[in-house]
């Protein structure tokens, strides 16, 4: 068994007789392919072209991918065994164990939109709450309220994550407002939607 080195590898090779005659040494010169196998990772929602995630490649051996950023993504950078880049398409040599990682951030905003009270009605119930749903591109995780001039609130999500809910409000006789907002898991924060209602005793 040969211990070969990839690339280019010589092999020589000469026969001595019984009476100590050497033949002629002969030389091969041959080339050892050796391939490994390649790991790409995706962080966010995007694609790479080509990917070679679980390939055979030639070890030393120069390869190209593209990193492509999906609908409300976009890309971040390269990273892993290679020098950090933020240019989506990346040239490496390849190499044993390599791993690469290709990172896709989320930036589009939820939305968030108030259902209970509806613009201009007028309440009359006796114990009022707010009401709305909220939805993201990967999940809402929080939705915060204000009522007229009081301080930002939590409300209650659904287990559905869509619906949104605040306790009992205590409106004022006359015109109330109710604004609300939503953030999701990267961050991104929604446009505050308001409504003011009237609130009849």
């Amino acid at each position: 068994n040969l211990t070969l080195i990839p690339g280019t590898n010589i092999l020589a090779a000469y026969a001595v007789d019984t009476t100590g005659n050497n033949s002629l040494t002969n030389t091969v010169k041959f080339v050892y392919v050796l391939n490994v196998p390649m790991s790409v990772q995706i962080v966010g929602q995007g694609t790479v072209t080509p990917n070679y995630n679980g390939a055979l490649l030639q070890l030393s051996n120069s390869y190209s991918m593209t990193a492509k950023a999906a609908k409300g993504f976009a890309f971040q950078n390269w990273s892993g065994g290679i020098t950090t880049t933020t240019n989506a398409t990346i040239k490496f040599t390849m190499q044993s164990n390599l791993v690469l990682i290709a990172t896709f951030k989320d930036i589009a905003p939820p939305v968030c939109i108030i259902t209970t009270p509806t613009l201009n009605q007028t309440v009359t119930s006796a114990a009022p709450t707010a009401a709305g749903k909220a939805s993201d591109n990967v999940g809402v995780t929080s939705v915060s309220y204000q009522f007229n001039n009081g301080g930002w609130n939590a409300a209650t999500i659904a287990a559905n994550g869509t619906n949104w809910c605040t306790p009992v409000l205590t409106p004022l006789s006359g015109s109330n407002v109710i604004q609300a907002f939503a953030v999701d898991g990267a961050g991104n924060t929604s446009p505050t939607t308001s409504v003011r209602f009237k609130y009849v005793i």
